[in-house]
């Protein structure tokens, strides 16, 4: 688990350093995910990536 825990780190890593300015609401859901599971970095993507698709899927209905 750990090598996929390190890939998933790197990516929260590379989203949250982004700076565009129209992706700080997504910048701010991750985190907010992230703080709600602390030491678990995959569960925190894994629940940010699914509640963006709810949202883009609400979104195009």
């Amino acid at each position: 688990m750990e090598p996929l825990r390190r890939q998933v780190s790197a990516i929260i890593d590379a989203i949250l350093s982004e700076t565009k300015p129209e992706e700080a609401l997504v910048r701010e859901q991750l985190r907010r995910h992230v703080a709600n599971n602390p030491g678990q970095p995959e569960k925190a993507l894994l629940n940010h990536l699914l509640s963006i698709s709810t949202t883009v899927q609400d979104d195009t209905a």
